[in-house]
């Protein structure tokens, strides 16, 4: 883990080395895999760390890695390529245009995805920021007072959360890998 500090660009280039070093780590002896990715700076970050294509030329043993969206921001508008859509794209356009061995499959977030099968997720989870409320307010959601009324203590995948680890907007607003299915995948011991 690396602390990260939203005004130091240094830091977020030290997160994402540190990231796809643990993918590397994953990828090794394997010959496939299923990796869940979300959105944000952090896994930008790690995306480019990763240098893809090039870096997969050194797992010979790798014939299929999968990329999966764990969410999706149907009320966000995120920019400068950080929204899970725009990474699990660049991948795909990254990775087509290379003729490689293994093959490599992208895909943006569904529900009928089957996450059970994922072997890893990479994600940002962090305090709320002091500017959320405004920011989801201007995003016309509605409930955002109530979200603060009911104080949040965490924020992954788009979600606030409380102090029990219990979802505090609804689900028509955002669009994510069910909690139940990362605490399995924690107690499986599955990275996260």
């Amino acid at each position: 883990v690396v602390p990260h500090f939203a005004d130091s660009s240094e830091q977020l280039t030290h997160l994402g080395a540190a990231a796809a070093q643990l993918f590397c780590e994953l990828l090794r002896d394997k010959t496939s895999i299923v990796i869940g990715l979300g959105s944000g700076y952090e896994v930008r970050a790690m995306v480019e760390c990763l240098d893809l294509p090039h870096t997969l030329r050194h797992f010979p043993k790798l014939r299929g890695l999968e990329f999966w969206g764990l969410l999706e921001s149907p009320f966000l508008a995120l920019t400068q390529g950080l929204s899970t859509q725009s990474i699990v794209a660049s991948i795909a356009l990254r990775c087509t245009a290379a003729n490689l061995k293994p093959q490599i499959r992208c895909y943006y977030f569904s529900p009928r995805l089957a996450f059970e099968n994922l072997e890893a997720a990479f994600f940002t989870v962090r305090s709320p920021y002091e500017g959320d409320p405004r920011f989801l307010e201007s995003a016309g959601l509605k409930g955002a007072s109530s979200v603060w009324e009911r104080q949040p203590v965490g924020f992954l995948l788009n979600q606030f959360y409380d102090r029990f680890g219990n979802p505090l907007l609804s689900e028509e607003y955002t669009k994510c890998i069910p909690l139940s299915t990362l605490r399995t995948m924690v107690v499986s011991e599955k990275p996260v």
